[in-house]
C-alpha cells in the first residue's frame, strides 16, 4: 500500500519547492498516484516535476500516466545519449525531443496557466545544462496558418539551426524542398514557401 510523507519546504522563500515522498507503490500504481498529485498541485498553482531513474522508465511512466488520465499535459525531457566532446554526435531524435520540451516549458511559463501539467525527466537529464532562454527563443521560427513565409528565409533558418537538406525526409532534423513546399521530418508538418500560405500551423513553432 502506498504511503505519503510530506516533507517541510526547502528554501520555500526562494524556490517554493515542497518535497512529498511517496513509497511502497507497486510499479504502475505510482503513475496513478502521480496523476492524482498533478491535479492537486494544479489547484495550488504548481506543476509537478517527476525525476525518473532512466529513459526507459521515463517512457513507461509517460504511457501509464496518459492511460490513467489523458487530460494531463505531459512534457518529457530525456537526457543526452552521448558525452560532451564525444566522437559520436547526439541522436537527432533526442535533440528534437529536448528542444521541443524546452520550447513547451517556455510556453507554459509565458501562459501562466495552471492546468494539470507534468514534467517528466531523468536523473541524468536533471544534471545536464540546457541552452539559455534567449538563445532558445532566437532559434524558433513562428509559422501561422494562412500566413506568408519567405522561401529563402525558411531555408536559411533550417540550415542555420542544424537541419540537413535531403531529397526525401526520413529522420528528425532533415528537410526537403518540392517546388514551393518544404517538408520536415514528421510528414504532417508542411509549410509552403515563396510567400504562399502556410498549410498547417505547427503550434506556432516550426523551429523545434
Amino acid at each position: 500500500m502506498a504511503q505519503t510523507n510530506p516533507q517541510p519546504p526547502i528554501d520555500a522563500n526562494e524556490t517554493g519547492i515542497t518535497l512529498s515522498v511517496q513509497h511502497g507503490a507497486p510499479e504502475g500504481q505510482d503513475a496513478r498516484l502521480i496523476a492524482k498529485r498533478v491535479h492537486e498541485l494544479a489547484r495550488e498553482r504548481h506543476i509537478l516535476v517527476h525525476v525518473a531513474l532512466d529513459d526507459a522508465r521515463l517512457i513507461l511512466l509517460e504511457e501509464l500516466v496518459r492511460f490513467f488520465d489523458p487530460a494531463i499535459e505531459i512534457i518529457s525531457l530525456p537526457a543526452w545519449d552521448c558525452l560532451p566532446y564525444d566522437r559520436v554526435s547526439p541522436n537527432p531524435e533526442i535533440v528534437a525531443q529536448r528542444i521541443t520540451a524546452l520550447s513547451r516549458l517556455r510556453g507554459w511559463e509565458k501562459e501562466d496557466l495552471y492546468k494539470p501539467r507534468l514534467l517528466i525527466t531523468t536523473v541524468n537529464a536533471l544534471m545536464q545544462r540546457v541552452m539559455p532562454h534567449d538563445e532558445l527563443e532566437a532559434a524558433q521560427l513562428v509559422v501561422k496558418q494562412k500566413g506568408r513565409l519567405d522561401e529563402k528565409n525558411l531555408q536559411r533558418f533550417l540550415v542555420d539551426n542544424g537541419y540537413l537538406r535531403t531529397d526525401t525526409v526520413r529522420e528528425a532534423g532533415e528537410f526537403a524542398r518540392r517546388g514551393g513546399i518544404a517538408r520536415r521530418a514528421g510528414g504532417e508538418r508542411l509549410v509552403t514557401a515563396g510567400g504562399d500560405e502556410g498549410e498547417k500551423d505547427n503550434g506556432g513553432k516550426a523551429g523545434t
